[in-house]
């Protein structure tokens, strides 16, 4: 029950974005947000997510709401919930609630820098994409572009492992 009654928030630049159950939580507890549904690349799921600028957080806190950080730019939320609420039924209610919104793709000018694509004659190495690694700015890019990224490597390595 207690999963049901946290949204985390991630810092990424000047919004917060919460994904998955946290993004129906704050869909459904805080504000009916715009909500962003994308195909995520290389791993065949799509993830829902909201996001809000990082000084609205107090006017988005609700009534009764705890905020901690668990990490740099990492927030978790408590909603004020009383009772245990029936985790298949909320499951399935998140299920529903992710179903509505179409699938959108994301802009061109949106894109994360991704590992160079290989070509049938053109192999990767070990050390082409060590190099690839080090020059991603994690930093600077979504949870989302670096699971993106990440995949883009491990297939790149399973090309040579």
């Amino acid at each position: 029950a207690e999963d049901w009654q946290v949204i985390h928030l991630i810092q990424e630049g000047s919004f917060y974005r919460a994904y998955e159950v946290s993004a129906w939580l704050c869909h459904r507890h805080i504000s009916e947000f715009k909500v962003t549904h994308r195909h995520l690349k290389g791993i065949e799921e799509s993830v829902a997510f909201v996001g809000f600028p990082v000084l609205n957080l107090e006017k988005r806190t609700p009534e009764g709401a705890t905020v901690e950080t668990l990490a740099e730019k990492h927030l978790a939320m408590r909603l004020p919930m009383q009772g245990t609420e029936d985790a298949e039924a909320m499951a399935a209610e998140f299920g529903q609630w992710k179903q509505q919104w179409p699938v959108t793709e994301k802009k061109d000018d949106d894109e994360a820098p991704r590992p160079p694509r290989q070509t049938a004659h053109q192999q990767p190495t070990l050390f082409s994409i060590a190099q690839t690694i080090l020059a991603y700015p994690i930093e600077h890019h979504s949870p989302l572009d670096c699971m993106m990224f990440l995949a883009d490597v491990k297939r790149n390595l399973t090309k040579i492992i």
